[in-house]
């Protein structure tokens, strides 16, 4: 998952699109089209095409999934159907709480590395262990 992406579109819906401009059902005014008006978003691949979100080989939803690094699932939550969309704010919420889960997964997932790493030190670290070297 592509966090900072995910956190530059949140902050761009919060900040820089007006619910006159956002209409979740057409791509153009959806999350998703107002992604593709992001500049760095253009340089890095993710473009509007003929009215439809295009990332390399990619279109409409999984334009999405491979851009942000997302799941289906979590595709549909953010840009088709699964959040409430009726304002701006409601998709960057959104954002911001599949974000949070996703950095506290990693957290854990560290800490789970770094606990490993001390076990096996501390296993190497015994006089047996020294001994046998």
């Amino acid at each position: 998952m592509h966090t900072i992406r995910l956190s530059t579109l949140s902050h761009h819906l919060r900040h820089d699109v007006d619910s006159g401009s956002f209409y979740f059902p057409h791509w153009n005014c959806c999350a998703l089209g107002h992604a593709c008006r992001i500049p760095e978003f253009n340089d890095a691949g993710l473009h509007m095409c003929l009215g439809v979100p295009t990332y390399g080989d990619h279109s409409r939803l999984e334009a999405s999934m491979a851009f942000f690094g997302l799941s289906e699932p979590q595709a549909r939550e953010l840009f088709v159907n699964g959040t409430p969309a009726t304002e701006p704010i409601d998709v960057a919420e959104a954002i911001d709480r599949l974000v949070s889960i996703e950095q506290q997964r990693r957290a854990a997932a560290d800490v789970a590395a770094v606990t490993a790493d001390v076990a096996t030190v501390t296993k190497a670290s015994t006089p047996e262990a020294i001994l046998a070297e």
